[in-house]
């Protein structure tokens, strides 16, 4: 758990004053379907984010780069922790209280640690929270040697005024998800599965369907005759080229992670915005959105599209969400991500 504290070091962040309205988060892809709210420091110009994990920043107007607060939300597997999905409030608790380098730290009631951090001229102060699957981060940075008393101050106002709007309490976490997602499909054996063994959990209140199409293991629909309500998702499996088989997960991960895969895919891929780095049950790749044109007989229809897509030795696994309207894509990101966090492949555990 000691590597944790050393993850977020960056950049400068927030100054002095109390807080004015209230930044109210937009549902875009990076929230991870979290959607949220907080008061926003007086007297600091917000920004968007420039990494793929940051939501927003703030910053002094009159002093760039000397204090920064930034609000950021990063997936279990993005920290190498997704063996602690779907882990218990008091789990989590017990873990972090246990090691004796880490500062247990409660955020709006869900569990995670505290603390400060120093590089290169910088200091840095960060909450890193648990919140369905996803590790929550507020972090303050000043260019000093030590983070002035106003500085902190402000950091814990913000916090203290922090609100998860589509949330419940951490205790329900796990009875909410189960009213979204159903028993696993296992895809062991099916012959458009190409030999990969998966596993996913349905999503309820869809109807499950087999694909006319090449490549497309399963789909679930629901309201298939109302293009204004209707929403598909769906799971398929491609063969890697030869040239690519067997390549080990440490090389994808620094691809797509460290280096210019997402870009090189997402432009391969053509029509895709919000393309970031991806992970499924350990497995490397990147998640997007997407539009196609898809014409018909008498008029053209624009389709909406959600997509991750991993690499593993042999196979490309896919899972899409579709619809045709961007609001409804927006308003299932929560399902999706469920859905894709359920994947497992069990191949890689042995017996």
């Amino acid at each position: 758990m000691k590597k944790l504290l050393l993850i977020l070091i960056a950049l400068p962040m927030i100054g002095f004053g109390q807080l004015g309205d209230y930044y109210i988060s937009d549902g875009k892809l990076k929230n991870n379907g979290l959607e949220f709210k907080f008061k926003k420091p007086n007297e600091y110009v917000q920004f968007a984010g420039q990494i793929p994990t940051t939501i927003v920043g703030f910053g002094k107007k009159d002093a760039p780069g000397e204090i920064e607060f930034y609000i950021s939300i990063y997936t279990l597997e993005q920290f190498e922790l997704q063996n602690l999905r779907n882990a218990s409030k008091s789990e989590l608790k017990d873990l972090i209280v246990s090691d004796e380098d880490m500062e247990y730290y409660e955020l709006c009631g869900y569990p995670g640690w505290i603390g400060e951090e120093g590089v290169q001229g910088y200091r840095s102060l960060q909450s890193f929270s648990f919140i369905r699957n996803n590790i929550f981060v507020i972090k303050a940075t000043v260019r000093n040697k030590y983070i002035p008393s106003e500085v902190k101050e402000l950091f814990y106002k913000m916090s203290n005024s922090l609100e998860f709007t589509n949330t419940h309490s951490l205790k329900s976490s796990k009875t909410d998800n189960y009213k979204l997602l159903g028993d696993y499909y296992k895809a062991k054996r099916h012959p458009k599965a190409k030999g990969l063994n998966f596993e996913i959990k349905t999503p309820l209140g869809f109807e499950q369907m087999e694909a006319d199409r090449p490549n497309i293991v399963q789909k679930w629909i629901k309201n298939p005759k109302d293009n204004n309500t209707m929403v598909l998702f769906m799971v398929a499996v491609y063969n890697l080229p030869v040239e690519l088989q067997d390549v080990s997960q440490k090389e994808w991960k620094q691809y797509f992670k460290f280096e210019t895969g997402v870009d090189d895919i997402s432009k391969e891929i053509g029509n895709t915005s919000n393309a970031k780095y991806y992970v499924l049950d350990n497995y490397s790749g990147l998640v997007f959105d997407s539009t196609v044109e898809m014409d018909r007989t008498e008029f053209t229809a624009t389709t909406y599209q959600r997509s991750a897509q991993v690499y593993l030795n042999k196979h490309i696994f896919l899972i899409q969400m579709f619809s045709m309207k961007k609001d409804l894509l927006e308003e299932n990101t929560r399902l999706f991500h469920l859905l894709a966090n359920s994947v497992i492949f069990p191949d890689q555990y042995g017996n």
